[in-house]
Parts: structure tokens; sequence; C-alpha cells
């Protein structure tokens, strides 16, 4: 069910009858010249929507929060971002009010690589605060990171994981937003090689850098091997993913959740 649109007593019926909370993470930045500045916040919205759609009543969908952290694509014309302190209190703000409208089990479904530390910050701060509270769960997942290597692999995407206004985002807007998308802007744009003492280290390594250091188009990947197919399968993939976590996030109890055992995914990569 779509939140918003309902009123408080709709509300306070969902949270009494255990409905999870999905609160969708956007931003609103630079996607290169080809996609527009909406792009996470687009799609991590319809996969949490389609997902939604499939549950019915089991879930409860938040509007997306389209403001983002994402200080490091300032520097490119329209990126709008919140500082990531005060991303920090934005999320813990929405999960205090969530829980304090009594929702016990909120998912924080993420669209953008920049905000998942801030995230996970506020949910940490969130919860320690709330320590002493029984059958709490606040959780925080990427919409790319419930995508299998079997699903890019049957979408024949040529970027085996998601980078930035890439294969997979073109791809994903193409499917369900096709005007958005002028196909003749979408730069060649290769990953950047990296000298050897680089590369040995980048999967270990966080180093702090300014996205148009590393692109000047502020795109990375592969964008025009996109495709709307590939994108239909991608986001199909995420959002059936997406309903079997929340229908198992909807049984957990007290202090359940991810703690036992939990089925394996071989994921796709990160943003």
């Amino acid at each position: 069910m779509d939140l918003g649109t309902g009123s408080w007593p709709v509300a306070g019926a969902a949270s009494r009858r255990g409905a999870v909370l999905v609160v969708p993470l956007g931003s609103f930045e630079q996607h290169g010249p080809h996609l527009p500045l909406l792009t996470d916040s687009l799609i991590v919205e319809e996969v949490a929507r389609r997902a939604a759609s499939a549950l019915g009543d089991e879930v409860a969908r938040l509007p997306v929060l389209w403001l983002g952290a994402s200080q490091h694509h300032i520097g490119f014309a329209g990126t709008l971002a919140a500082q990531n302190e005060r991303y920090i209190g934005l999320i813990d703000d929405v999960l205090e009010c969530a829980v304090e409208s009594g929702f016990r089990r909120v998912l924080l479904l993420n669209g953008h690589g920049g905000n998942e530390a801030p995230a996970r910050v506020a949910m940490y701060n969130v919860r320690y605060r709330r320590r002493q509270e029984r059958g709490l769960h606040l959780a925080l997942v990427s919409w790319w990171s419930l995508v299998r290597a079997p699903d890019v692999e049957r979408a024949g995407c040529r970027q085996k994981a998601i980078s930035h206004a890439c294969e997979w985002e073109t791809s994903a807007l193409l499917a369900f937003r096709p005007e958005l998308v002028p196909r003749d802007a979408a730069p060649r744009t290769g990953v950047p090689e990296q000298p050897p003492e680089c590369a040995r280290w980048r999967a270990l390594v966080d180093e702090a850098r300014q996205f148009a250091e590393l692109t000047p188009t502020g795109s990375l990947g592969l964008p025009d091997h996109a495709s709307a197919a590939k994108g239909e399968v991608l986001i199909e993939a995420a959002s059936t993913a997406l309903v079997e976590l929340l229908r198992d996030m909807a049984s957990w109890q007290d202090r359940d959740g991810l703690t036992g055992a939990r089925p394996e995914r071989e994921r796709a990569g990160a943003e």
C-alpha cells in the first residue's frame, strides 16, 4: 500500500497489523549527459512500487526520499546534496517517526551508493537508543545488491556490477521511462584504466575522491550497451528478491531477524 495516499488511521492500522514499512532512498545528482538527475530516485521507487504491489497490505511504502548524500557529485550542474551529518539526522528522524507510529519492521531500500554509510549510521543510532525494545527490526539494502550474478547473465549485461550512469542504470530507465533517455547523448565511457598499484588495492581500500576526478562526463561503465530488455530483467530481479526479503522480514520476531541462518545470495556487486 502507498502510505502517502492514506490517512493517519490508515497508517495506524497498517502498523498494528505488522506491515513492513519500506523507505526508498534516492538522490538528485548528475548521471552523465544522458540520464536525468532523479535517476536513482526513479529506479529505487520503481523497484519498491513493484514489490509493494505484489504484497498488498503486507507492506506500507513511503514516497521516495529524493535528497541524498551526494556531495561527491558536486561540481556537475544540477546536483543537490545533503551533508552527511544532516543526512544522518534526516534518516534518523524518519526512522524515529516510523517507530513512534508503531511500525516494528522498517526497511531502508537504497538507490544511491553515497547513502549507504550515513543511512547505516542513522539506523544503528536509532536502534541503540531503542536497545531495550524487543521485536524492533531496522534494516538497509541497496536494490542492486538484490540482483544475483545469474540475473546479470540472463540480462546479457557486459557489466557484471553496477557503477554510475552505466549500462545497468541506463538500461533500467529505458525499461520504464525511455522518454527520459536521449540515446544519442550516451557517452562511450569505458571503466577508467588504473595503474597496477591502484588496482591492487581497489577492492580493499576506500579513497575519498570527487566524482569529477574519476570521469569528465559524470558517467562510468558502458552506458552505450544499455537496452530496455536488460533493464527489465534487472528491475524485475531486484523487485522479486525484495518481495522475498519483505515476506521474510514480516515474520521476524523479537531478536530473530538476520541472526540465524539465512540463504546465501551470489550478489552482482555494488554501486
